[in-house]
């Protein structure tokens, strides 16, 4: 299917309209999480020992809602980032967004899956609710990935602005976070809990992929004075 010519007036509105329901799809996505967060409903007599009891049956809910909440703003910011470079508009292009969004949309039930199953009582050793949430954390890295390199892609002149290191530390962020729900996961294979702590590297190859990228842009700066 080929593109229908668009006026160039035209270019900025189809990239917003495009950017809009992105961020409307992400927005959603947020807000389904809380849906799963109930009020806690307290047994017994009326005590705040027992409201406390209550509470902590719904920290399972609470623990994956702050971690998803976190991930999808994440790549939020990520997709914010990239698409401000965006400035011409292809189907291609929108099929490539729509399939992440999906992996975006089904952050939700997968959420729900990890949370019932993977923190409470007698599932709490239970590997494949933490799998499926694996699953879907690898293929939103993974259609990040390809958003990325057809955006950054010359032959595509999608997108104009950018550097050849912002595009190299791009991709591996967009694979970083993946690789560290893959590695909890085999971890999780000897141990479910110690392979769910692993998910606290993940600020760790944040911050060391952000120094090593203010690193190369400092070279890059003192080279081209030279």
């Amino acid at each position: 299917m080929k593109d229908r010519p668009h006026q160039a007036a035209k270019h900025d509105f189809q990239v917003e309209r495009l950017i809009f329901f992105s961020d409307a799809v992400f927005a959603i996505a947020i807000t389904l999480l809380v849906i799963d967060l109930k009020v806690p409903k307290i047994e017994g007599a009326i005590s705040d020992q027992n409201f406390m009891i209550a509470l902590a049956h719904e920290l399972p809910q609470l623990s994956g809602f702050i971690l998803s909440f976190f991930i999808i703003g994440l790549y939020w910011t990520v997709h914010h980032n990239i698409f401000g470079y965006v400035i011409r508009n292809s189907t291609k292009l929108v099929w490539i967004n729509l399939v992440f969004l999906f992996t975006i949309a089904l952050m939700p039930f997968s959420t729900a899956v990890y949370s019932e199953y993977s923190f409470s009582g007698k599932y709490n050793n239970l590997l494949a609710p933490f799998g499926v949430y694996v699953i879907n954390i690898g293929l939103i890295g993974l259609m990040n990935y390809i958003l990325n390199r057809y955006i950054f892609d010359p032959k595509n002149k999608a997108a104009e602005g950018f550097s050849s290191n912002y595009v190299k530390f791009g991709k591996l962020r967009a694979i970083a976070i993946p690789a560290v729900f893959a590695f909890a996961l085999l971890v999780g294979f000897f141990d479910v809990n110690i392979g769910r702590m692993m998910l606290f590297l993940i600020p760790v190859v944040m911050v060391i992929l952000h120094r090593k990228q203010k690193k190369e842009e400092q070279k890059h700066i003192h080279g081209f004075q030279k």
